[in-house]
């Protein structure tokens, strides 16, 4: 498959869409699950892949072969939905956050506007109980680099592929898993 990715981006570099188009059949769905876990909104992930494979179309020449091709199309998608998780704070921050009034209890204008019913609050009526909120919870508490790791690790990448990934030392990785894995290890091992 590597050798498969490094033609295509070669020929990417090149200018061949249609080179394109076929690193993205093999990719997108890795990288849209990627941004996916990163971000937990579909739409935000949706925009990180796209702005993914713009990145990869526009920066194909660069990519040195130092890494796998797959591990470099993944890093260029943590860097988008990093970026993308940044935005969306900033823009949360700047409008449905903000204080209709300098009073001490305004309300914001997200809450002023909000639709009440329950049927507006869809995470409201899903249950919180089950074990794999609890374990996506506590993926999403990791520290960045932990979850990361993590999030490359169940996309399949072997510890190399995510030491090229994130420019890390391998040690690092399995040093950093381990660190995750022990985080996690309570949820785990909940009963069902």
């Amino acid at each position: 498959m590597e050798d498969r990715d490094l033609s295509l981006l070669k020929a990417v570099a090149q200018g061949d869409e249609t080179a394109l188009e076929e690193l993205m059949k093999a990719h997108m769905p890795s990288v849209h699950a990627v941004a996916r876990r990163l971000l937990g909104d579909d739409a935000y992930a949706d925009d990180a892949a796209q702005e993914t494979f713009l990145a990869v179309w526009r920066c194909a020449k660069s990519f040195r072969g130092d890494a796998p091709g797959r591990a470099w199309i993944l890093r260029i998608a943590l860097n988008k939905a990093r970026s993308a998780g940044r935005w969306r704070a900033v823009r949360r921050w700047l409008s449905l956050d903000h204080v209709i009034s300098g009073e001490p209890d305004a309300p914001t204008l997200g809450s002023a506007v909000a639709d009440p019913s329950p049927e507006a609050d869809p995470a409201g009526t899903r249950e919180r109980g089950d074990r794999a909120e609890r374990l996506r919870a506590a993926v999403e508490n990791l520290p960045p680099r932990q979850k990361e790791m993590i999030l490359l690790r169940l996309e399949g990448l072997e510890i190399n592929e995510i030491a090229a990934a994130l420019g890390a030392a391998e040690g690092t990785v399995k040093a950093t898993l381990h660190q995750a894995r022990a985080r996690l290890e309570p949820v785990l091992k909940e009963a069902p």
